[in-house]
């Protein structure tokens, strides 16, 4: 019998490394780029990168979760010829939208470069983000796959590889002068090695190729109908991450849009530990629906609920409260006004680090079309929130925006789970964190005014005793038991 305790552990401690350090390498381009580039050339630069990551979206037509949900399961019946159509139906479908999104990037460059970045060089940086538009496909393609086959050591390389050769090759382009064009190039040539790399890692499968396409458009019905729901859910996910700047870069200056855009992923930073996770629990909330074992899915989201908020509180409060001082140290105190919207950002994105997993195991579940209508209202939320609180308050006003989006997402979510699979309310425990969370860091408050000659002691010393306050809390209230910790480290072990 599968150990799925043990299968997830281990491939959530593997995926949560390389997703720590994609975390970190993305954090450092941001820093690189903010230190290389005005403030104002480094919001021009994320604005038309954000604006091509907006409408990729629409490149994947839902297709990608689709297919690595199917591969998953049809893997585990050994049907080859099914999964060979599965990858060529949605490669066939991504390649004809990816085509239609180049040639919208390339005919619209110049109307855009005037009328919405109100700058002409971006005519030249939308013109070469339609290369990266064609070579991401691929790369996302053989992502997918590899995760279907739940190939954790390669798909959990992509990140990494991605930035750290886009890292690197921004770094030998700027020695050339070649200003903001320096990290266009830089990231083009790292998603195409990127390609290089995952190929490699499809070698052993490469056997599938001999089996013959079957019911290619039975297959491609199959994929559409789980994908539809998602595309629009994805829709809902862009308007949430990426609207917020495509306002800002219409309606304030670039400067404005740098700030933002400099904070905004500093908050999401902390999305990586949901990451990891539901790379592991997608696949494997499939294979577990499709044995019908609710019983496991429900004992591991309780698992889940507890541990996730229990492992990233004391991190995201103690960056809360030294919030000033990681935006001056980082990017440099033109980036300071935007301590107080990064704050507000924090707190949504500890909300969304349990709506994200929830999310992935609606959708391994096989209710995509559930989560689709939580994102589109959330998203519905975040556009109108932000139309009306933009023009009055700047990037604060986007802030608010994205916090209320993310906590409506937990909360719609959260109540769907318990329903569905029959679930215990966290909401008891979860409340109980909120006031370790406020001890916690109210603590840290408190003692680092001890040492005000020594600002970075003081923090140290006050994130270290507080943690300890922290962890006896926890076990206090009850929120982490010792019977708990054995049983979970039994099952790794045994």
């Amino acid at each position: 019998m599968t150990n799925y305790t043990r299968k997830a552990i281990k491939g959530v401690g593997y995926v949560f490394i390389l997703t720590l350090l994609a975390s970190f390498l993305a954090y450092l381009i941001r820093v690189f780029l903010a230190r290389e580039l005005s403030v104002s050339d480094y919001g021009l630069f994320w604005a038309a990168f954000t604006f091509m990551m907006f409408f990729l979206i629409f490149r994947e037509i839902g297709l990608t979760s689709a297919q690595t949900k199917y591969i998953a399961e049809y893997y585990g019946k050994k049907d080859y010829s099914k999964i060979k159509t599965l990858i060529v139906s949605s490669f066939i479908f991504k390649f004809i939208s990816s085509s239609f999104l180049i040639c919208f990037l390339i005919l619209s460059a110049r109307f855009l470069s005037i009328h919405f970045f109100k700058s002409p060089i971006s005519y030249y940086i939308l013109i070469n983000l339609s290369l990266y538009v064609l070579f991401s496909l691929l790369c996302n393609h053989m992502h997918s796959i590899l995760v279907g086959f739940q190939k954790v050591k390669w798909f959990s390389l992509t990140e990494p590889l991605r930035l750290g050769f886009a890292l690197l090759f921004s770094f030998i382009f700027f020695q050339f002068n070649l200003g903001i064009m320096a990290p266009i190039f830089g990231f083009i040539i790292g998603v195409i090695l990127t390609c290089i790399v995952l190929f490699t890692g499809l070698l052993r499968y490469l056997f599938i190729l001999k089996y013959p396409i079957k019911d290619f458009w039975g297959t491609t019905r199959q994929l559409f109908k789980f994908g539809i729901p998602v595309i629009f859910r994805g829709v809902g996910g862009k308007v949430i991450s990426h609207f917020d700047v495509l306002i800002l870069t219409y309606l304030v200056s670039l400067k404005e849009v740098g700030i933002y855009t400099a904070i905004l992923p500093t908050a999401l930073l902390f999305l990586f530990f949901p990451r990891a996770i539901t790379a592991i629990l997608f696949p494997m909330i499939s294979e577990l629906q499709g044995k019908n074992d609710y019983k496991k899915i429900s004992e591991g989201m309780s698992l889940i609920y507890t541990y996730s908020f229990v492992l990233i509180i004391p991190l995201i409060t103690s960056i809360f409260v030294f919030s000033d001082f990681f935006i001056n140290i980082l990017f440099g105190i033109e980036y300071s006004v935007g301590v107080f919207p990064f704050r507000i950002l924090i707190i949504g994105v500890l909300g969304y680090v349990v709506a994200a997993i929830n999310n992935s195991a609606i959708s391994g579940i096989g209710k995509p079309a559930v989560v689709t209508k939580i994102i589109l209202f959330a998203a519905l939320i975040n556009l109108i929130l932000n139309l009306i609180l933009i023009p009055f308050l700047g990037i604060v006003g986007a802030a608010v925006a994205t916090t209320s989006s993310y906590i409506i997402v937990l909360i719609l979510s959260t109540s769907w789970l318990v329903k569905y699979i029959k679930l215990k309310s966290p909401l008891f425990k979860w409340t109980k964190l909120a006031i370790i969370a406020l001890i916690f860091g109210f603590l840290i408050y408190f003692i680092k005014d001890f040492f005000p000659f020594h600002p970075t002691f003081g923090m140290l010393i006050g994130i270290g005793l507080s943690f300890l306050v922290y962890v006896l809390l926890i076990f206090k209230f009850k929120i982490v038991t010792t019977k708990n910790i054995k049983i979970i480290i039994k099952r790794v072990i045994n």
